[in-house]
């Protein structure tokens, strides 16, 4: 294992992390493994090793006899101090564990971790519990601690948003299987995996023939409608080709009037304020329904469902993929 110190997301429908989950919840139960880690092959269990897995379990005492004279405790008493306090589990160090909410349990479960002296944490949904505003400072927070104390943590998560904020590689996973791994801003950018493109966010996919190629520009025939698209990578689609084209809805214009390239006439189906940004669905020339989303920029949008405008596609936004043997619907399936 890449001892380096990283956070690492698995990520992945419910199926495919609950599966890993469970089997290396067993493994440290049940059944001995060894890890290769920093050069040195751990066998597990071991409770000796440098490599701990936060499980939400009780403990005798309270969370401050927890940390001060735990058994798994190893760092100075400052640097558990410190952990306590950055967890904001300060005020409930003299309570028990039955006096303890859900997220109070799971936050003390994620100092005892960082106060454990590990070089290595197996962290399993640590934020699950936490209300929404807490779960984002919190993410930050964690991540800041691994990187100060110097650690790996190898995070399971089905929070889309949490796994591509707090971590340095991304784990995207699919019934048990690896689907892609890679840098967080890549994968969502770029993925190489139309199942990626998929599940990390949002995205549009449409089928289209290609029915001209230039060097690095091509055209494809969308239901109709003409659609530009720049290859990059490995796949050169030929001439006749059926492939698929993806965009991310915030990477669409959506205008009162038409661009010049890559521009489609549309309705506006539904228009939705979530808050930082207006979602809107919109039915283009062809029929096919597109997801668009534009920021808010301190004005209210003037576009209401029934209103015309126009959608332009930027070719350096497009994502090419082959079309999937399997077919469009099974390769999205995230089951």
């Amino acid at each position: 294992m890449d001892s380096q110190k990283k956070g690492i997301d698995l990520v992945g429908p419910v199926p495919s992390s609950k599966s890993w989950q469970d089997r290396v919840e067993g493994a440290f139960d049940h059944t001995q493994f060894q890890i290769d880690w920093e050069k040195q092959v751990v066998t597990c269990p071991n409770h000796k090793t440098s490599v701990r897995c936060t499980k939400r379990k009780t403990w005798r005492g309270t969370p401050s006899f927890s940390f001060v004279f735990g058994k798994e405790d190893c760092l100075p008493c400052p640097m558990r101090v410190h952990c306590s306090r950055a967890k904001n589990v300060g005020r409930t160090l003299t309570l028990y564990p039955k006096e303890l909410s859900g997220g109070a349990k799971q936050k003390t479960a994620i100092s005892r971790a960082l106060t454990s002296g590990s070089t290595l944490l197996l962290l399993d949904e640590p934020l699950g519990a936490l209300d929404l505003k807490v779960r984002t400072v919190l993410r930050y927070e964690l991540r800041k601690l691994v990187k100060d104390l110097g650690l790996t943590a190898i995070h399971v998560t089905h929070d889309q948003e949490e796994a591509l904020s707090i971590s340095d590689r991304v784990v995207v996973m699919k019934a048990g299987r690896i689907v892609e791994v890679g840098p967080p801003m890549q994968l969502y950018l770029r993925p190489k995996e139309i199942f990626t493109a998929k599940f990390l966010g949002e995205a549009n996919f449409m089928t289209g023939e290609l029915i001209e190629s230039d060097g690095s520009n091509i055209k494809f025939d969308v239901g109709g409608l003409k659609l530009n698209a720049g290859i990059k990578g490995e796949f050169y689609p030929k001439k006749g080709e059926i492939c698929v084209l993806a965009i991310r809805p915030e990477f669409i214009d959506l205008t009162s009037e038409p661009g010049i390239v890559n521009t489609w006439a549309c309705e506006i189906v539904t228009a939705i304020f979530v808050g930082d940004s207006m979602r809107y669905e919109v039915r283009v020339e062809n029929g096919v329904i597109l997801l668009v989303k534009t920021p808010i920029t301190g004005g209210e949008s003037g576009l209401v469902a029934g209103d015309k405008a126009y959608v332009t596609l930027p070719e350096g936004s497009l994502l090419l993929y082959r079309f999937p043997e399997e077919g469009l619907e099974n390769a999205l399936s995230l089951e």
